[in-house]
């Protein structure tokens, strides 16, 4: 795409000393000094870390001559076109949606908000779709799944660059339905601007992703996800009516419907008889969705009353898109998420789960969960992201002494931080009777958990769930738990 075109169909206003020869067709958008060559048009964009103005004398020597920025140097080569603009952030959304041939247009997005749940409610969704016959797709945590594709991504939600070259792969493969999980930070950093969201669900809130790479205060945290509701217009809103934040999620919407879904006996959309099994070999909950005109008997292969909430926002968003309550609940039935409340066969008499709890609301939710289903010791692993908040490690720490037998303090992905600086931020708020053990290797502690069991245990890996990698300075090392416990069952 030539360059002034794609500058005029964003809404830009072509410098007028565009000539021929500068006006260069546009291979690709790129945000990345190292990415950019002579057809590259390359967006200056500030990050935590570097400020995409700094490299574009760097960008310029590798023969691009196409720039959109929000200031340049007085003494920046007279040959390249730069364009400046207020926030280039705020523009790069649309700037990657037009380059694409606005791909969004041509598809029907869920967007899925919350502390905890997103990854759960997505997937769901994305089965039962697939499962009834729909072109869908799926973006978020797990990365991205469509047909028989899949792509790794960074983020919970893309940058738009990845996210709009993602959507254009799909929209060649057919792809008509997007079920995203859609991030505060993705929404803080403009990412999904250009989406047009047709039903919003809403999970749940609790405090966390507070610091300074993150939201600087909880108001903030909760601002950023209100605003899927309020700016981003969806036509419906599904919403988890029993969350303290129900109400003030809703502030500012306008579209057509709000379903409330609750445990109130009153409420137009309840879950009744909410049930969790724990025979030996598996963990699963029963429940029924009941509204004006029908009652819909569920059973999903995961624990936690949480995940009825989960399950039945999933279903019932697939009932908006035209798949039957019924049809859905059976889809359910034989659909796990990868890496959330996953039992791994070791041995008959325990349990060892796998599960993606990385933050004290869904270290509890799983601990309370699994406590009761538990007949002899809870045991617990897990560690906390490095370069976070502390408060986070203070509260899984809280947590893990309130429900547990015994913790097990280990790395989970340090990134530059030591990783027993983390553990002892861990370690200070855990009770003194509380067993304690600390291997920072994760692959000795997971080790140490397994030798620990016995007959009526649960162990619970938490923190990693689906992810099969460690973090550790900018490498993404290996790692797979489900492997290590396999191992470790053949000794």
């Amino acid at each position: 795409m030539k360059l002034s075109k794609l500058l005029s169909q964003t809404g830009l206003t072509v410098p007028e000393d565009l000539s021929d020869p500068m006006d260069i067709d546009i291979r690709d958008l790129v945000i990345h000094s190292a990415k950019a060559g002579p057809q590259s048009l390359f967006i200056c964009l500030k990050g935590a870390r570097f400020d995409g103005h700094d490299f574009m004398k760097e960008v310029y020597d590798r023969g691009c001559r196409a720039f959109i920025a929000e200031h340049v140097a007085d003494d920046f080569p007279d040959d390249a076109c730069t364009v400046i603009v207020p926030s280039t952030r705020e523009l790069l959304p649309a700037l990657a949606s037009t380059f694409y041939g606005h791909p969004e247009s041509q598809m029907t997005f869920v967007g899925v908000t919350g502390t905890k749940g997103k990854t759960t409610v997505s997937w769901m969704l994305y089965r039962i779709l697939i499962e009834s016959g729909y072109r869908a797709g799926y973006i978020g945590t797990l990365g991205a799944y469509w047909k028989d594709r899949y792509v790794k991504t960074e983020n919970t939600t893309p940058e738009p660059l990845t996210l709009f070259r993602i959507l254009d792969e799909m929209r060649k493969d057919k792809i008509e339905y997007i079920s995203m999980e859609v991030s505060s930070q993705a929404l803080v950093m403009h990412r999904v601007d250009a989406i047009p969201f047709r039903i919003g669900i809403f999970t749940n809130l609790y405090k966390d992703h507070i610091g300074p790479t993150e939201h600087p205060d909880f108001n903030a945290y909760a601002e950023a996800k209100r605003s899927l509701f309020r700016d981003h217009k969806p036509e419906y809103a599904i919403i988890n009516a029993d969350n303290p934040y129900a109400d003030f999620m809703m502030q500012g919407f306008t579209g057509t419907d709000v379903i409330p879904i609750s445990r109130d006996p009153s409420g137009p959309v309840r879950l009744t008889h909410v049930v969790e099994h724990a025979p030996s070999d598996s963990l699963f909950i029963t429940f029924d969705l009941e509204d004006q005109l029908s009652t819909t008997h569920f059973q999903c292969p995961m624990p936690g009353s949480f995940n009825a909430y989960n399950a039945s926002q999933a279903a019932y968003c697939a009932d908006i898109l035209g798949i039957d309550e019924d049809d859905g609940a059976k889809i359910l039935e034989h659909t796990e998420i990868p890496g959330r409340m996953n039992c791994i066969p070791f041995r008959e008499d325990c349990r060892v789960i796998i599960d993606y709890a990385h933050n004290g609301a869904s270290l509890k939710a799983a601990l309370k969960t699994l406590r009761p289903l538990t007949r002899n010791r809870l045991i617990v692993l897990f560690g906390s992201v490095g370069e976070r908040t502390k408060q986070r490690r203070q509260d899984m720490g809280e947590v893990a002494s309130k429900y547990a037998d015994t913790v097990i303090l280990t790395s989970d992905n340090p990134g530059h931080e030591d990783p027993m600086n983390i553990i002892r931020d861990i370690r200070n708020s855990i009770r003194t009777d509380v067993r304690v053990i600390e291997e920072p290797d994760r692959a000795k502690a997971i080790r140490i958990g397994l030798s620990l069991l016995q007959s009526g245990d649960t162990l619970l890996l938490a923190g990693k769930g689906h992810e099969n990698y460690q973090l550790i300075g900018d490498e993404q090392v290996p790692f797979s738990e489900k492997d290590i416990i396999q191992n470790y069952s053949k000794q």
